[in-house]
């Protein structure tokens, strides 16, 4: 079936989305929300994001496994994300979290969770960070290559059952990363 821009609709999920191959063959995720329309270019399981619609779509998305940013992102809510192994390349682009966060849905049982934050600005002013760690579960998050401002780098709730850690590695001036150990900052974490 060909639609009426040129692409070739290969799949449909809902009367809402479909995945479209356009003429060039690159794959295209195509949904409305809130009556906005919403295209995202999709290889297997690689999603590229350029706003805040389509960042929470990907981290809500299970199937997807690496997020590519394609300009700045700013968050004007916090967003959940579901529990596997995820990673986020902000490319070098800004994510401004600002008094919003990314809530990380714990994985519990054998299922990994593993979310890594790379080649990233980001600014947060959120006293749990950019990051949210809340709920019971294993949660491994790393940040790579991530140049930070703000306040809290990530946050842990000490209540919550589970095995939480945060790791910093790659290769930036430990300098960028002083701000992360503040005595509002939990960043690791163990079930009692």
């Amino acid at each position: 079936q060909i639609s009426n821009n040129g692409s070739e609709v290969i799949g449909s999920t809902s009367s809402s989305s479909a995945i479209t191959r356009t003429a060039m063959g690159q794959q295209v995720s195509q949904q409305t929300v809130n009556g906005q329309q919403v295209s995202q270019s999709v290889n297997n399981q690689n999603v590229d994001v350029s706003n805040q619609t389509q960042l929470k779509h990907a981290l809500q998305d299970k199937n997807v496994s690496v997020i590519n940013f394609d300009n700045d992102i700013t968050l004007t809510q916090t967003i959940n994300v579901v529990p596997r192994n995820v990673t986020i390349n902000a490319n070098g682009y800004q994510l401004n979290t600002g008094n919003y966060c990314l809530s990380v849905d714990s994985a519990k049982g054998s299922t990994s969770n593993e979310i890594t934050l790379k080649n990233a600005r980001l600014f947060t002013a959120n006293k749990h960070g950019a990051f949210e760690m809340s709920h019971d579960g294993n949660v491994k998050l790393t940040y790579q290559d991530v140049d930070a401002v703000g306040g809290t780098a990530v946050w842990s709730n000490s209540e919550a059952k589970g095995n939480k850690s945060f790791k910093v590695a790659g290769q930036r001036p430990s300098s960028h990363i002083t701000w992360m150990v503040m005595s509002t900052a939990l960043i690791s974490s163990t079930s009692r």
